[in-house]
């Protein structure tokens, strides 16, 4: 069809709409505006579950544990969620797409770790006896054991008494078969396996990771009639691999640096001095106060 054959009010209306998406098109080009980023529902989703977590923590759902690593872990989990899950809702508020991405990334981290202690803390559960309760029979640290391409899972009876389940994709728990009841590796003797909980309580600095964290020179001289002190070194260095992320910080919550290893230049030291923390998956392993010394010569 020609343009010259359309009726008047057919012309207007084309006409119209072409203005209109003109219109559209200058706002979002010559004037760069485009919608603010929206939070993802996978991480909403994520910041929910470990709200859940902080809330059976609070009510008492994880219960109480006779052995120490159980009650210092279970203490180490409500610091943690208390103090992420304060950040996570806040920084899920960004408009600005770089840091509404760097939250969304901190918010999967914090949510996979959250996974970590929730499966410790029911595990130790499962070793006190407590009953109908269930954690995956290899901690979630490997691949996964299967049955038959089922998750295996270890759990407790009503009595408290361990047996072996595979889920079935729609949340029930089964039997295993007969055949993987002769597996050696889904033996309740044999689960989890020996080094999966080894290896997630190090992942949790459960371990308690050492590291060391000094300043030089301390105490620092600020000369006469300036506000600061001249260059402070701060180093620090943590080696066990397990304990990332690792996290130097001011007492008052200055981020310095994110590394296992390393060290920061200081310029900024006032008359009152500055404390410096080492923290291994947000856990305080150390710190070094800097004093200073005011110059009146």
């Amino acid at each position: 069809m020609k343009y010259a054959r359309l009726s008047t009010t057919s012309k207007i209306y084309l006409l119209t709409l072409l203005f209109i998406f003109g219109l559209l098109f200058i706002n979002k080009t010559a004037f760069g505006q485009s919608p603010s980023p929206s939070p993802s529902k996978i991480s909403q989703e994520r910041l929910a579950v470990m709200k859940r977590y902080l809330s059976w923590i609070d009510s008492g759902k994880y219960g109480e544990y006779s052995k120490d690593l159980g009650k210092r872990t279970l203490g180490e989990f409500k610091s943690f969620l208390s103090r992420v899950t304060l950040e996570d809702t806040g920084c899920l508020k960004e408009t600005e797409k770089d840091k509404l991405s760097s939250c969304k990334g901190k918010i999967k981290f914090d949510y996979k770790l959250a996974k970590k202690y929730n499966r410790v803390l029911k595990y130790l559960q499962i070793e006190e006896g407590k009953p109908n309760l269930c954690v995956k029979a290899d901690l979630g640290v490997n691949s996964g054991l299967k049955a038959r391409g089922l998750t295996v899972y270890l759990c407790t009876d009503n009595k408290g008494q361990k047996q072996t389940r595979v889920a079935d994709g729609f949340g029930g728990l089964l039997k295993l078969s007969p055949e993987d009841e002769k597996r050696p590796e889904l033996q309740i003797l044999n689960l989890p396996p020996k080094e999966s909980f080894d290896i997630l309580t190090k992942k949790l600095a459960l371990t308690s990771p050492s590291g060391q964290i000094s300043a030089s020179p301390n105490p620092c001289i600020i000369p006469k009639g300036a506000k600061f002190c001249g260059e402070v070194e701060v180093e620090w260095d943590v080696s066990d691999e397990t304990s990332d992320p690792v996290e130097v910080k001011t007492k008052g919550g200055k981020f310095i640096e994110k590394s296992r290893n390393g060290s920061a230049d200081i310029l900024d030291i006032g008359p009152s001095g500055e404390t410096f923390i080492l923290y291994s998956l947000g856990r305080k392993i150390g710190e070094v106060v800097v004093k200073t010394v005011q110059n009146e010569n």
